[in-house]
């Protein structure tokens, strides 16, 4: 490690005595003060209020966990809560998490779709104005949450206003300059998040615009056929494009598709 480094991490439980005793040998050993500079300190993972631990016998293994809800959700929830605070492991946790995971696939695809479909304007509406100003205000909010102890559940709230402003403003109105803004927003949280990568990484335009197109035109004959209560066939078209990576979300005002990755 050398004789002096910048971030030390740990448990909670092991501030006094293990790290203390670390401090004290190191910097009689090696005569440097401090030792380190910064000692970041984790909460405790719970499920059902409990310590996770081996001892105790209800230890869930990252394997385990990556197969049954996947990395993109987990990180998610693992930034849910501050670094120093405890997790708790539960399916009302983790649903959240896989909630805004999905919102989060469902506006990169809508926001991409509008940057391609869009043309480039010389100026700038009042209204698109004042959705600029509303995404710098939420980019703002993010850096100065990551800047104050790596607050990342703060992070994650200007995140989901990100959100809410595309469906609220960019995707009622669409324009180039709103909708590009808000997808470099959403590319620089995800350098952060790391919960995007494969689905912000386009296939070739033409080429996702043909397939695109034949995926809005099955979601429409789907939507007829819920229209006629055959929801056997229409279950089974939801079940195949699944299988085939793309997840359909129904609303009360209609469907709609996401890629899933």
């Amino acid at each position: 490690l050398g004789t002096q480094f910048d971030i030390h991490g740990g448990g909670q439980d092991l501030i006094f005595p293990h790290h203390e005793n670390e401090i004290a040998i190191a910097e009689a050993a090696l005569g440097v003060k401090p030792w380190v500079r910064y000692w970041v300190h984790v909460g405790y993972l719970t499920i059902g209020g409990e310590k996770m631990s081996k001892s105790l016998g209800n230890v869930v293994y990252a394997r385990e966990a990556l197969r049954k809800w996947g990395a993109e959700v987990l990180r998610l929830w693992i930034f849910s809560a501050h670094y120093r605070r405890q997790l708790e492991l539960n399916d009302t946790a983790i649903g959240r998490a896989r909630d805004l995971y999905n919102r989060l696939v469902l506006v990169a695809n809508t926001l991409m779709k509008i940057v391609r479909e869009s043309e480039p304007s010389h100026y700038l509406r009042d209204e698109e104005v004042k959705v600029l100003r509303t995404l710098d205000s939420i980019a703002t909010r993010f850096y100065e949450s990551m800047d104050n102890d790596f607050n990342t559940p703060k992070a994650l709230t200007a995140v989901h206003d990100l959100t809410t402003v595309v469906f609220r403003d960019i995707e009622p109105r669409p324009s180039f300059s709103t909708a590009l803004r808000a997808l470099q927003l959403l590319r620089t949280f995800n350098r952060v998040l790391g919960v995007l990568d494969r689905v912000l990484a386009e296939a070739p335009p033409v080429e996702r615009e043909i397939v695109e197109k034949l995926i809005d035109l099955i979601i429409r004959v789907r939507t007829e056929l819920r229209k006629r209560r055959e929801y056997d066939i229409s279950d089974w078209i939801r079940a195949e494009l699944g299988r085939l990576g793309i997840k359909v979300l129904d609303y009360r005002e209609g469907s709609k598709w996401v890629w899933q990755p």
